[in-house]
């Protein structure tokens, strides 16, 4: 698994900015079939900077945010100081049965090891007749692949490492496989389908994140020495150059998979 430890800042200031692509049809879910969240209880389970979080406060939801990560949740507390984060994690949240009308999970299932015992907690924290909406990446590789590989080759820092060969991926990390999950935890009214958006942000944004040491590019970064570093820095400036639009900014096309479900 990933290891998110002290990459609050680093997150929400790149990441947390691709992930936010998801959040209107994530939230558009969550409000089915009322069309509103205004009033509803509403828990964000991986909360990170509260990205989610403060989307729903905004169409009227009363928020409870929550992740493992404390820096996570720093940052949360920095940015959105009305909205109540706790650190709490799946599979054991800590709340009563039945306590939330609407649960949101934004690209969490990816990160958790048994996603099975993952939904059947975001149901069970839910209210009957609650929504619980979660979004997944599918399998396949990444479209910032392309991106990190060249940079990484260039400043001779080694390959990026390969994605999982087809049919070596999880099944739940499919379409018809987040079904299953939802069904499994005893869900109505399951349905999952595609999302897309284009992740557009600044170079020097997206970059925060790797010297942050976020995700698996930035994990390869904290494992350089000095010299290492800026020659991948380097490397990436030349490759983000010949990306980039007019305007100076990165625009990559992303698709996630979204699962909603009613709790009866």
């Amino acid at each position: 698994m990933a290891d998110w430890s002290d990459t609050g800042e680093a997150y929400a200031g790149s990441f947390a900015k691709l992930c936010e692509g998801a959040v209107p049809a994530l939230l558009d879910a969550a409000a089915r079939p009322l069309g509103t969240l205004d009033g509803l209880r509403l828990l964000d389970v991986g909360t990170g900077p509260g990205t989610v979080a403060a989307a729903a406060a905004a169409r009227g939801a009363i928020v409870t945010g929550v992740d493992p990560e404390e820096s996570m949740l720093a940052a949360a507390r920095r940015r959105h100081e009305a909205i109540v984060f706790l650190q709490a994690s799946l599979p054991e949240l800590p709340f009563a049965d039945d306590q939330f009308d609407a649960v949101t999970a934004n690209f969490v299932l990816n990160h958790v090891p048994d996603p099975a015992l993952g939904v059947g907690e975001l149901a069970r924290v839910a209210a009957p007749g609650g929504m619980i909406a979660a979004t997944a990446w599918p399998p396949g590789n990444s479209p910032l692949r392309p991106l990190w590989r060249d940079a990484l080759e260039l400043s001779g820092a080694g390959a990026y490492p390969p994605d999982p060969a087809p049919g070596d991926e999880p099944p739940d990390r499919t379409q018809d496989g987040l079904v299953s999950l939802f069904r499994e935890a005893g869900l109505a009214d399951v349905k999952a389908e595609l999302v897309e958006w284009t992740f557009t942000i600044a170079p020097h944004e997206l970059w925060r994140g790797v010297e942050g040491g976020v995700a698996t590019v930035g994990a390869i970064h904290r494992s350089l020495d000095a010299s290492g570093r800026r020659a991948l820095r380097a490397a990436y400036d030349e490759v983000t150059r010949a990306r980039a639009g007019a305007d100076g900014m990165l625009r990559i096309p992303h698709t996630a998979i979204l699962a909603s479900g009613r709790r009866p």
